[in-house]
């Protein structure tokens, strides 16, 4: 059988590194390299990058053992196979409980012994090899279909903004304030995903509504019976792949607590928590909106008044913490702006860091904005755009 690849020989011993090449110059498809010392074969190693070492153990300087260990910590050397020689009949636990070796050969070894294993080890280098390719395939794919993800949810964010005015503000505070809740929580990270999904993506059942039969428009649901959109929001996306469990969440928002909400008048923990963190998130939103000079503590103590009954008690305990430890500046409501990143200016100064709507995190709290990062901004918004626009100081303005 042919064989195919390259082997590091390492002995200190001439004689035996000349031995053990003469047997694999056998198969002329074996590349076969030579190195006296475990310092020289190291060097050797990361400019040809072996498929296979074998090693003498005891050398003067790095022996076997040592050389092993250096190699499997060097990323470079990573996929490279290592076999020890000895000739110590009892060395093999030692040895494996050492390095990281992938086998051992007992001297003196035959011809017929070296070309086997050798042969077994190009073959398992090859599949190796093989697997390795296609993790690193696969990641990609995964990387591209994530990125794909976050394209298409900025394009539904954004075409629930062009319905419904300031849907894209709202989805980006909440999603803030959603996280800080479930930390409190102690939320574990694998439920996060659909929590953010549910913040960002609530209101897009508003597109159905708007276009109804029957004339109402989105504003008519916010004031009114704003349950029948979280329900249009659930049928829409528990048709897509992926979104099954965001869709449960948003369709469970307009429970209250004590079992009058709707749709399905759950009660306390029937209501799944991260639905219970938006209903009070979106309120907090929509007291905000309703009272503009009473800022985040007057918006907070009317849901208290609701605590208990539409709202989980826990849950406004903790917002309550939350709400109260950032609103310690008096004029919290004079002191930003949210701007579209089409409306920023030379000169503004980001109030709140600036991400792209993958994720990005593009520019940091305290920023001022020049002409070139003007241009990298608007450049960076028309392959990946920042949909949510951006907060900047106030003062910062020039109209300010």
């Amino acid at each position: 059988m042919t064989l195919t690849g390259t082997i590091l020989l390492v002995d200190d011993e001439v004689a035996a590194l000349d031995s053990y090449a003469d047997v694999l110059a056998r198969d002329p498809d074996l590349r076969v390299l030579r190195a006296a010392s475990g310092e020289a074969a190291l060097e050797t190693a990361k400019i040809h990058r072996p498929d296979l070492v074998i090693s003498d153990l005891r050398m003067p300087g790095l022996d076997g053992a040592g050389l092993c260990r250096a190699m499997r910590a060097d990323p470079s050397l990573e996929g490279i196979l290592f076999v020890i020689l000895t000739g110590e009949p009892n060395a093999r636990e030692a040895i494996e409980a050492a390095t990281e070796v992938d086998d051992l050969l007992q001297k003196p070894v035959a011809a017929a012994e070296l070309m086997a294993k050798v042969g077994a080890l190009l073959r398992l280098k090859r599949l190796h090899d093989q697997l390795r390719a296609d993790k690193l395939e696969m990641e990609r794919l995964h990387r591209e279909v994530a990125q794909r993800f976050e394209q298409l949810l900025a394009l539904l964010v954004h075409l629930v903004d062009v319905s419904v005015p300031g849907a894209a503000g709202r989805s980006v505070e909440i999603t803030r304030l959603a996280a800080r809740l479930a930390e409190r929580f102690e939320i574990p990270a694998v439920l996060l995903r659909d929590l953010e999904i549910g913040a960002k993506l609530h209101e897009i059942g508003m597109l159905l509504v708007a276009d109804s039969p029957d004339g109402e428009g989105p504003e008519d649901h916010l004031d009114g019976d704003r349950w029948r959109y979280a329900v249009a929001s659930k049928e829409l996306l528990e048709e897509v792949a992926g979104l099954e469990g965001t869709a449960e969440l948003i369709g469970a928002i307009f429970e209250n607590w004590d079992g009058t909400g709707h749709p399905n008048r759950l009660r306390q923990g029937q209501i799944p928590l991260r639905s219970r963190i938006l209903r009070l998130l979106i309120d907090y939103q929509a007291a905000i909106a309703a009272n503009p000079g009473g800022g985040p503590i007057a918006a907070l103590e009317q849901l208290q008044l609701h605590g208990g009954t539409r709202y989980d008690p826990l849950a406004v305990a903790y917002f309550d913490a939350i709400v109260r430890a950032a609103s310690t500046n008096p004029d919290w409501q004079a002191t930003r702006v949210h701007v579209s990143i089409l409306g920023l200016e030379e000169g503004m100064r980001l109030a709140d860091d600036l991400f792209t709507a993958s994720g990005v995190k593009l520019l940091a709290k305290g920023q001022t904005i020049s002409g070139p990062i003007l241009d990298t901004i608007l450049r960076r918004h028309r392959s990946d755009p920042m949909v949510h626009g951006a907060w900047v100081e106030r003062s910062s303005m020039r109209n300010a």
